[in-house]
């Protein structure tokens, strides 16, 4: 790799490319950076970190409305701009702390963006530069949409960094950015109408806990639209915005507010790779890669929401990143393994997945049992005053092993740590009701969820 410009090119400098990028650094090879955004990545900057933020406020916010009239009678007073000045404090620290760490290396970095122009060549602004690999690193962007109106609608980048919280919202699209956004703003005061594709608020989860989710909702003020898509957007005479919603049945309406987001899905950021130029593979999943993260290209590999494998979820870029390390740059034999993968979406309460689907344990031909329980009546629900609660539990009876958690309620976020661990780890059902747990904890009560 001696006649390149670099060793390692890394494209993307989210969390996984950050740590590619460090690790080839410390091993002495070569390394350069390239993102066109501020160091970083979505999550630190425009996704989980600040989202977290926020929601901390809305899961104070609400905890403090749910106890109305049990030892709290009024609604504190709020501030926005007080809370996106705490959360700034977090973010303006990124870029710069990146930027030093990489220096530190000898890591060399460029602000731009960066397109192919053969295998092992890129141009990155008025400099073209040679890598013996090249790690593409990404990330997702929102899906484009083509309706009438749709460059109205503000990004999920803008919801994080709003100057005031509007008295109204339309959020098109659910999904997870769609159903936290929508919940953390219910929660400080805006009201709140969204409309999505699918008959769920967010369609990665358990259909029964959607459900829940939805009364819940709608209990809150929520304005739903399911099986619906917004088909066109504009301006209205009060300076704000008026959607026209088409529903499943093709009927259709018009809901307005001060503003609407576009939360519709995301999808690869790779269309200004020109990946042709590198013989690279992709398709609407993003960069074709095998077990090994590796591209069509041998030299080159793609991991995290840019690639077409593993769900685009920020730990399982950052597990992309360590396997990608142990094999190209610490020599190890090592596969890409993902299963089981927890996620949850910060809804108000959470709800939170992991291993086997309702839908795949009806189509297995497995010995399974599927135990499903509204859990609005537990203490652990009713002692802060939730409105709803849920949970299904599958557990394969042959081997008396968990193989899928779904949760919804108070503190599940936490909690389907517990059940990832014990679906990868195969601990039976007997021994997890012989365990002694923390009470009175959501956790507390595992073993008498498992039947």
């Amino acid at each position: 790799m001696s006649d390149f410009t670099f060793d390692y090119f890394i494209i993307g400098v989210g969390p996984a490319g950050q740590k590619v990028a460090e690790a080839a650094a410390k091993a002495g090879h070569r390394v350069g950076v390239a993102d066109y955004q501020p160091y970083g990545g979505t999550c630190p900057h425009r996704g989980c970190d600040p989202k977290k933020v926020l929601y901390a406020a809305a899961e104070t916010m609400n905890a403090v409305e749910r106890m109305k009239g049990k030892g709290f009678n009024a609604r504190p007073p709020f501030s926005w701009s007080d809370l996106q000045a705490f959360k700034d404090g977090f973010v303006g620290k990124i870029d710069p702390g990146t930027r030093e760490r990489f220096a530190k290396l000898g890591i060399s970095c460029y602000n731009e963006k960066a397109r192919f122009t053969a295998p092992n060549e890129l141009q990155l602004g008025d400099e073209k530069i040679s890598a013996g690999k090249v790690v593409i690193a990404t990330g997702a962007k929102p899906t484009p949409l083509d309706f009438p109106g749709a460059d109205l609608l503000l990004t999920s980048d803008e919801f994080l960094h709003m100057d005031e919280l509007p008295e109204s919202m339309i959020i098109v699209g659910g999904g997870y950015i769609g159903c936290e956004f929508a919940h953390i703003a219910t929660a400080l005061g805006s009201k709140v109408t969204v409309i999505a594709n699918d008959e769920n608020p967010v369609a990665q989860f358990d259909r029964d806990l959607n459900t829940l989710m939805a009364r819940a909702a709608r209990e809150r003020g929520m304005e739903l639209h399911f099986s619906s898509k917004a088909t066109k957007v504009e301006e209205n005479g009060d300076g704000g915005l008026t959607v026209t919603v088409e529903h499943k049945d093709g009927s259709k309406c018009t809901v307005s507010a001060a503003c609407a987001f576009h939360c519709a899905g995301r999808v690869p950021n790779i269309e200004d790779l020109d990946l042709e130029a590198a013989n690279i593979k992709y398709g609407k999943k993003g960069i074709a890669i095998d077990s090994k993260l590796c591209t069509s290209v041998s030299a080159h590999y793609a991991i995290g929401d840019c690639a077409d494998a593993g769900l685009p979820l920020t730990p399982v870029a950052n597990h992309d990143a360590k396997t990608l390390i142990a094999r190209i740059i610490d020599g190890e034999d090592v596969k890409t393994e993902y299963y089981p993968i927890p996620t949850l979406a910060f809804t108000l309460p959470p709800i939170a997945s992991v291993g086997m689907t309702a839908e795949e344990a009806d189509k297995s031909d497995k010995n399974l049992e599927v135990i499903y329980e509204e859990t609005t009546e537990d203490f652990h629900t009713r002692h802060a005053n939730g409105i709803v609660s849920g949970r299904k539990i599958i557990i394969d009876k042959d081997e008396d092993v968990i193989v899928g958690a779904h949760l919804y309620g108070p503190g599940v976020n936490e909690m389907i740590n517990l059940f990832a661990l014990a679906i990868y780890s195969k601990t039976t059902t007997a021994e997890l009701k012989r365990r002694l747990w923390a009470y009175p904890t959501g956790g507390g009560g595992i073993g008498g969820m498992l039947g």
